[in-house]
């Protein structure tokens, strides 16, 4: 069944060739009916394409996502740069290039190890460690703001996607920046809260708590949230601040499809949140 469905995918994709397969996204075995399968294979085409076509070999780096911490392991990164090598005819480790890595499927692997090819090549040795024991420091180190961004570029090359990527991080739950060892500076700084977190550390990103798959207590409780909730329902429905009655109107279907039913009901409801964020702009109030 499972060979049957990615064929027929492949029909509908246009593929004809093994290589086309490499083209493959895992959105488009969601959009296709194939959620359950994503979700067997942990969302890496990788893993997928090359479980039902067990008769090929496939190359993971050459999808646009390799499979979940697979450049953790240093055979993985061995694998490639061996690979790497022969592709763009060098003879030596020492003469790879930036530009070779970046246009041969390699730009997340290099962001590891910030955008610098030796430090690829050291960490091929088995005696360096890519992400020391998080924590691991002097007292305060994660009072840095720099500390925790490099802890969130290290969870992220974990994951597989560019920290930079910021749509990316809207997928992460909470759990994951726990069980990596940010529970402690997470809960201390920020409340537990993931979006809290990235958006003190990347500022340069407008956050959309809404987006993320689960926000804290903590969050949808704020009042500067809500006012980012409340300009993204105005925005999104055309309705202005300034009248009320535009607000009351809105229905629970409304405030579903836009992400933010939870943060409404957290802070009483539609008319505690007119009364409170809307209706004092009110001029007829």
């Amino acid at each position: 069944m499972r060979r049957k469905f990615l064929e027929w995918l492949g029909q509908q994709k246009g593929f004809v060739t093994r290589e086309d397969w490499y083209r493959l996204s895992i959105t488009d075995v969601i959009k296709h009916d194939g959620l359950r399968l994503a979700l067997l294979y942990k969302q890496s085409p990788y893993a997928l394409v090359s479980s039902v076509f067990d008769d090929c070999t496939f190359l993971p780096w050459k999808f646009n996502k390799v499979p979940k911490a697979y450049w953790l392991e240093v055979e993985n990164r061995k694998a490639y740069v061996e690979w790497l090598k022969d592709t763009v005819g060098v003879t030596s480790t020492s003469e790879l290039k930036q530009t070779h890595f970046h246009e041969n499927h390699g730009g997340g692997l290099l962001i590891m190890y910030k955008g610098s090819p030796a430090e690829v090549i050291k960490s091929l040795q088995p005696s360096n460690d890519l992400f020391p024991l998080p924590g691991r420091g002097k007292r305060g180190h994660w009072a840095s703001l720099a500390n925790q961004k490099e802890f969130a570029m290290n969870l992220a090359s974990k994951l597989g996607f560019p920290w930079n990527e910021f749509d990316r991080w809207y997928s992460v739950p909470q759990n994951e920046f726990f069980d990596f060892g940010g529970s402690g500076f997470i809960r201390t700084f920020y409340k537990g809260s993931p979006f809290f977190f990235l958006k003190s550390i990347f500022p340069e990103h407008k956050w959309q708590p809404w987006r993320f798959a689960r926000s804290t207590v903590h969050v949808m409780s704020s009042d500067e949230v809500m006012q980012e909730v409340i300009h993204h329902i105005a925005d999104s429905k055309n309705i202005s601040l300034a009248n009320s009655e535009q607000w009351r109107r809105l229905t629970a279907r409304d405030l579903g499809e836009l992400g933010v039913a939870q943060f409404i009901k957290r802070q009483g409801g539609l008319t505690k949140v007119i009364d409170k964020f809307v209706a004092p702009n009110d001029p007829a109030v």
